[in-house]
């Protein structure tokens, strides 16, 4: 949702300027800024837009995001241009523990030092502001660099971390403003509050149904929803193999959650025993050594048989934080699907995980119809032996700081598969 709120001048009283302590004029025009659904509050200028985003994970959980901007452009009379943005997410799993948000803070202002180092920046604060009762831990830095156009300029961010919400305010302008009265106001007036609304609905009745190209399941996934799901499942194929793959992004913590459906027809009906080397020596064994593990039996009211298991394991190269995986297994006659999440064990084991692996049907009739319908039209297969569906995934990297940034792709190492593109 979008709402814009605009304070409505005469032209004289808009020019209208006083000065501040940082010796720069400033606009006049301040308001206390409450979110539309409580999340925070904060001053700002009048003039601001505000967006909302959510994504719903449970039945009575949606987690959200805003973002808050307002801007104050003085040209053509004078070359300034501040801009203060509050920006708020909410994290797919649990609440951030003390140790595990002051490293975020830490890492958060270790973005901001590299970006603007790398542009000629010099650093002229940091600092750590240790929490009490009444306010959390927080992260300030304070950064002067040179634009082309208005000189010297500077950027001041402050990061903290409440319950399940990341928020970051950043003011940017003259760099005698950043330590100026509106500066102040801006930076000690924030008060984060957290969800007041929660979903309190059926997953299906947001969710959207994707059927497999081969058709041997159908899955409910959330709609796109940035800063959260940013893009629509991508699937691949071979004449008997499938995959699905959907990465989720938590911009709070700075990690994706990964979401991959395989499906396979193979050459022969499947023994619990086959079922269980497959889910083995195709799956775990990339990443953790299967021999000690033990597989979760359930037989389905289709006669289809499910394997669960759920692991740590070693992180992958260059994802520190995939820690945890959990797969599911559906087989019957000859067709096989494998669910497989993996993240951080916060994210794998979040409410968001458990909906994405409960909300999945297999129809290996259906896809045994359109193989049969395919052979008939004369475009008969090869039953799959050994061939994966395509091997070359990716990660999709979300970096510190950069929730609303388009994501980038790095090759998988040649020794292990990585979690979905």
């Amino acid at each position: 949702m979008l709402k814009k709120k605009s304070l409505r001048l005469p032209v004289l009283t808009a020019l209208l300027l006083t000065f501040t302590g940082g010796g720069v004029m400033a606009l006049t025009n301040w308001t206390e800024f409450n979110s539309e659904l409580n999340l925070f509050g904060v001053k700002t200028l009048s003039d601001h837009k505000s967006k909302i985003t959510s994504l719903h994970t449970d039945f009575e959980e949606k987690i959200y995001a805003e973002e808050l901007t307002a801007t104050a452009d003085q040209r053509p009379y004078k070359p300034v241009v501040k801009n203060f943005i509050v920006k708020y997410e909410e994290t797919i799993g649990e609440p951030f523990s003390d140790s595990e948000a002051l490293r975020l803070i830490n890492k958060e202002l270790d973005f901001y030092a590299d970006h603007y180092s790398a542009l000629g920046g010099v650093q002229k604060d940091r600092q750590i502001i240790k929490g009490d009762t009444w306010s959390p831990t927080r992260g300030m830095i304070y950064i002067a660099y040179n634009d082309k156009e208005l000189g010297l300029q500077g950027i001041k961010a402050v990061v903290t971390f409440v319950g399940r919400a990341k928020a970051q305010q950043i003011m940017t302008g003259p760099d005698t403003t950043i330590t100026g009265l509106e500066a102040k106001d801006f930076f000690d007036s924030l008060q984060v509050r957290g969800s007041s609304e929660y979903g309190r609905q059926p997953i299906e009745s947001t969710w959207i149904s994707h059927t497999s190209p081969l058709r041997m399941f159908t899955t409910l996934l959330p709609p796109i929803s940035p800063p959260y799901m940013l893009r629509q499942p991508r699937t691949e194929t071979t004449d008997n193999a499938e995959l699905m793959n959907v990465t989720i992004a938590d911009p709070a913590r700075g990690q994706n959650l990964f979401y991959n459906v395989y499906g396979y027809r193979m050459d022969n009906p499947l023994l619990v025993a086959d079922a269980e080397a497959h889910l083995s020596k195709r799956h775990l064994a990339r990443y953790i050594n299967p021999s000690s593990l033990k597989f979760v039996k359930t037989i389905n009211k289709d006669k289809s048989i499910t394997l669960s298991v759920a692991t740590a394991i070693k992180p992958p190269k260059g994802y520190p934080y995939v820690n945890y995986v959990r797969y599911k297994l559906y087989f019957l006659g000859n067709y096989v699907i494998v669910q497989e999440i993996m993240g951080s064990q916060s994210l794998a084991i979040s409410r968001l995980a458990d909906n994405l692996m409960n909300n999945i049907k297999f129809h290996p009739l259906d896809a045994h119809a359109l193989h049969v319908q395919k052979k008939k039209e004369g475009g008969g297969a090869a039953p799959i032996t050994s061939n994966a569906p395509p091997k070359k995934t990716v990660f999709r990297k979300l970096t510190p700081g950069s929730s609303t940034k388009t994501e980038t792709e790095t090759e998988t190492p040649k020794n292990q598969q990585t979690p979905a593109r």
